[in-house]
């Protein structure tokens, strides 16, 4: 994979990152402010959706970019080269 497909793949991390950091505020925010709606309940939905992104991270994190062929990243929509 090239530098520019490395750096689509680090972007998609981060911003993976940025949505778990945002759902788990919530979910705090959700369970500190809020009383007799079910308030732990839906904290905890919102939990479990920012451990299905944690999840997806984790499966991107172990991806090892230097098995990923031109033609493969070609047939995927990228325009990768392999070193």
């Amino acid at each position: 994979m090239n530098q520019s497909g490395q750096q689509e793949l680090y972007l998609i991390k981060q911003e993976l990152q940025n949505i778990i950091n945002e759902l788990e505020s919530i979910a705090a925010g959700i369970q500190s402010d809020f009383e007799g709606i079910g308030n732990e309940k839906c904290a905890s939905k919102v939990n479990r959706i920012a451990e299905q992104y944690r999840f997806v991270k984790g499966k991107l994190n172990n991806i090892d970019t230097s098995k990923v062929t031109e033609e493969f990243a070609k047939s995927h929509g990228g325009a990768a080269t392999s070193k």
